[in-house]
């Protein structure tokens, strides 16, 4: 019962305090809803950092851990591949070392051997005594052959001018000219005269007759035309006695070139006016500046003058003829069917 007096005292105080309450929320709630927005946006904010921070966090550590694997096992392919290098070189020195003694010991036990060598070596000097003995005998007999064969022909020839110029042998009344008067004896040749027959010349057998055979007659025309599948006379006439056409080619002089060009030259001088050559002011004369990949220090007589002199300077006094030189002219096919009488061809 007292409370409930109490409840009853206190009711009219009750809303009064709501209306109160209800107004000072009213006028808050617009701070309160901007304080509670700033409140969240810098919580979510924070959140969102920490979230980008762990993940970026999370994808270096994968990152790295994948590089330090790929790089640690690229550097083992690389160790592998060094250590397979070495030993390979290794290898191969041991190898080399090897077969070096090998070969040392093989060469000089079997293909060097000093006393083999020696007693091979002495072996072929005998060889090359005998050979040079048998060589020797064989040089003697193919010169006293030749000798032998020489002094034949010799004497052969000998004879046979004595037999030829049997007329030249002194005489009672007349010395010959193989036996002058002032020599105290006379001449080789002239005793093979005196000891030699002179030549006996063929006479002929029977009458002799004119074996000389009488040139056809040449005429315009021929009477008798010949047997067989030949062209006729006419033709065979015209085709001997044409005249000569030769080509432009035959008929161009070889120094054509060079007698146009003299009369080119000798044309223009005549209808030249003035004979001085046009030397133009407005370029001015620049001394030659040689390069750097134009020169060079080393001999004959120094550098070169590259740029500064012909290179290529002409020496007249060394030439062989002052001529000029001049190419052979090339064959003309056209002088092959010159003066054939059945070539259906023409020069």
């Amino acid at each position: 019962m007292a409370s409930h007096i109490v409840m009853n005292k206190r009711m009219a105080n009750i809303l009064d305090e709501v209306y109160e309450t209800r107004n000072n929320a009213d006028k808050d709630r617009k701070e309160m809803h901007a304080a509670a927005l700033i409140i969240q946006s810098c919580w979510r904010g924070a959140m969102a950092r920490k979230k980008v921070q762990f993940v970026n966090y999370n994808a270096t550590m994968i990152a790295k851990l994948w590089r330090g694997h790929s790089s640690r096992r690229a550097f083992k392919e690389i160790l592998k591949m060094n250590v397979l290098r070495m030993k390979k070189a290794f290898y191969d020195r041991t190898a080399t070392k090897i077969q070096k003694t090998w070969r040392g010991f093989y060469s000089r036990k079997y293909v060097f051997d000093y006393y083999k060598r020696k007693d091979y070596l002495l072996d072929v000097e005998r060889k090359n005594s005998i050979v040079r003995q048998e060589l020797l005998s064989i040089q003697q007999k193919q010169l006293q052959e030749r000798e032998k064969e020489e002094n034949e022909k010799y004497m052969q020839k000998l004879q046979y001018l004595a037999r030829k110029y049997h007329f030249l042998v002194s005489t009672e009344a007349i010395p010959g000219i193989f036996n002058a008067p002032f020599k105290p004896y006379p001449d080789h040749f002239e005793m093979l005269l005196r000891n030699s027959k002179p030549l006996e010349h063929p006479k002929p057998e029977g009458p002799r007759t004119s074996t000389v055979v009488p040139l056809p007659p040449l005429g315009p025309k021929i009477q008798v035309s010949p047997q067989g599948p030949f062209r006729s006379a006419e033709d065979v006439l015209k085709q001997r006695y044409r005249p000569f056409n030769p080509s432009l080619r035959v008929q161009t002089s070889y120094f054509a070139l060079e007698e146009a060009r003299e009369m080119m030259k000798a044309e223009e001088w005549v209808g030249r006016v003035n004979d001085d050559v046009f030397i133009p002011v407005s370029k001015p004369a620049q001394p030659y500046d040689p390069l750097m990949h134009t020169q060079t220090p080393y001999p004959p007589n120094g550098a070169l003058p590259y740029g500064t002199k012909y290179f290529r300077v002409e020496e007249p006094a060394k030439h062989v003829t002052p001529q000029r030189f001049r190419t052979l002219v090339p064959p003309v096919p056209q002088f092959d069917k010159l003066n054939q009488t059945y070539s259906q061809g023409e020069v």
